[in-house]
């Protein structure tokens, strides 16, 4: 069950227990107001009727005295009944007061409580709304990956491909290679202002160094053309390129003979219908002897004098770049 049944099933459990708590400490807080009231009412009369009952006493045990020491009696008794009065609502006063700070103690704690019932709902309220904006990024992200999902499912997409054509040695001073580069739209759209190039080079063993580079160069010259390849169409590119043998960058690897990679570098540019941004689609071959000792995707320094096409290979290499 997701976190936001869980929410549904308990929020009301919640609710009425916060109520009955709420309810509780109003009846306590009514309770302790209510004693608090009649105590003080029934305090004053004590302390009317304390008084009246002394001096009701006082002026009895006067009697029968002459008229001067009945006056100073009488007198003294009074005094003496007031004095015991206003004692003992002294008194009453700092039982009230006692009561009064042990009733604000109850209000205080009362508070308390109702600010942290506040807090609670506060907190579950901003739960809630963590949980709402987290499951709102969570679908809007799923969006945008459906649509990025479809606009990838109807942009163009370049797919290459190369044949060897042909392969021929000059008086073991150099090699000269023909190949054929097919660049074919597999997507839904137009490739607008298509632009392509395609490079022969030979390569030491940091191949992914060098094929960096290559592709960063071409990235950066901006070569604008009105070429369009619609879908399912195919551009091609025929050339022949020669290179010295003895200029060739050879490797020599302990226990092995020399070799060298000869890279084919297969690179593309062009834009979807009304965007700007440039799209790029980059491949890299190799071409190497079949059945090498060394490795086929290179060619073996001590080649044979009749080599040819058929005992080459090309290779589609792990090093490209699609955008």
């Amino acid at each position: 069950m997701s976190g936001g049944n869980r929410r549904k099933r308990i929020t009301p459990l919640e609710a009425f227990f916060c109520i009955l708590a709420l309810l509780g400490l109003c009846a306590v807080i009514y309770a302790t107001g209510r004693a608090y009231g009649i105590e003080a009412g029934r305090n004053q009369v004590t302390a009317r009727e304390h008084y009246e009952r002394a001096k009701k006493d006082a002026l009895e045990a006067c009697a029968g005295r002459q008229s001067s020491a009945l006056a100073e009696c009488v007198t003294k008794a009074i005094e003496a009944a007031q004095e015991q009065s206003e004692s003992r609502q002294d008194l009453y006063a700092q039982q009230d007061m006692a009561k009064w700070a042990f009733l604000m103690l109850i209000a205080s704690v009362a508070t308390l409580a109702l600010s942290a019932v506040g807090v609670w709902f506060v907190k579950k309220t901003l739960d809630a709304t963590l949980d709402a904006v987290e499951d709102t990024g969570k679908a809007t992200n799923a969006m945008l990956v459906q649509n990025e999902i479809a606009a990838n499912a109807q942009r163009p997409w370049i797919f290459i491909n190369i044949d060897l054509l042909s392969c021929t040695l000059i008086e073991r001073r150099g090699i000269k290679l023909g190949f054929k580069v097919q660049f074919r739209n597999t997507g839904q759209m137009v490739a607008e202002n298509f632009h392509s190039h395609v490079s022969l080079v030979p390569m030491d063993s940091h191949l992914a160094e060098h094929i960096k580079e290559w592709f960063d160069q071409f990235e950066a010259n901006e070569v604008v053309e009105d070429r369009a390849i619609i879908p399912g169409d195919v551009t091609e590119w025929s050339s022949e390129a020669s290179h010295a043998i003895e200029s060739m960058p050879w490797n020599t690897r302990v226990g092995f003979r020399k070799d060298c990679y000869i890279m084919i570098l297969a690179m593309a540019r062009y834009r979807l219908p009304g965007d700007k941004v440039w799209r790029f689609a980059m491949q890299s071959f190799s071409v190497g002897q079949n059945n090498s000792l060394i490795d086929n995707r290179t060619l073996s320094y001590d080649f044979p004098d009749n080599l040819s096409a058929k005992d080459m290979t090309v290779q589609r290499t792990g090093l490209s770049r699609a955008t």
